[in-house]
C-alpha cells in the first residue's frame, strides 16, 4: 500500500485480483485485464496467474523478434530442498494450489524465448533454449502435485 500511495502507479490485475487489491488498499488505481484489453495494445497479452495470490498476472510480448514473458511468482522454479522445506514446514499459506495447477497450464500454451521472473533464480539467465521453457513447467508441475497429495484440502 505504501508504494501505491507514493506513486500513484496503476495495478494490472484480474477482476477477481482486483477485488483483493480493493480490500487491502483501497485507494489502489486498478486497471483490469479485461480493461487492458479495451485498450488494444498491439503485441501485449496480460494473462491472470492466480495460485500463489489473486492478484497474480503474467505479460506475455514481442520485442526485438522475441517472445518475452514477464511473471510473478508463477511458474515456481524451486529446488528439491527448497520443496522439501515447503512440505515439512506446513500447508503454504494463502496459495491455491488448484488455481496455481490451471495457471500453469495456461502459460503452458505459451512459447517464451526470454522468461522476466520476478525473482531471480541461481544460475539462470533470462534466455530459454530449445526445451528448457517445458522443463520449468514440468518442475512447477511436480512440486505442485507433491504439495496437493500432502496438502489435499487446499481450497484458499
Amino acid at each position: 500500500p505504501a508504494l501505491l500511495d507514493a506513486t500513484g502507479c496503476r495495478v494490472v490485475t484480474s477482476a477477481a485480483g482486483a477485488k483483493a487489491i480493493r480490500r487491502d488498499c483501497s485507494g489502489a488505481r486498478i486497471v483490469t485485464i479485461a480493461d487492458l484489453e479495451q485498450l488494444e495494445q498491439p503485441g501485449l497479452k496480460a494473462l491472470a496467474t492466480p495460485g500463489r495470490d489473486l492478484t497474480s498476472v503474467a505479460y506475455y510480448f514481442q520485442a526485438a523478434d522475441e517472445q518475452v514473458l514477464v511473471t510473478g511468482e508463477i511458474p515456481l522454479e524451486i529446488s528439491d530442498a527448497e520443496l522439501q522445506h515447503l512440505l515439512v514446514d506446513g500447508e503454504p499459506r494463502g496459495w491455491n494450489l488448484a488455481a496455481l495447477q490451471d495457471s500453469l497450464l495456461a502459460l503452458e500454451r505459451l512459447r517464451p524465448k526470454l522468461w522476466l521472473a520476478a525473482h531471480p533464480f541461481y544460475g539462470r539467465n533470462a534466455n530459454l533454449y530449445d526445451e528448457e521453457w517445458g522443463s520449468v513447467l514440468s518442475s512447477s508441475r511436480r512440486a505442485v502435485r507433491q504439495l496437493r497429495r500432502v496438502f489435499p484440502d487446499n481450497r484458499h
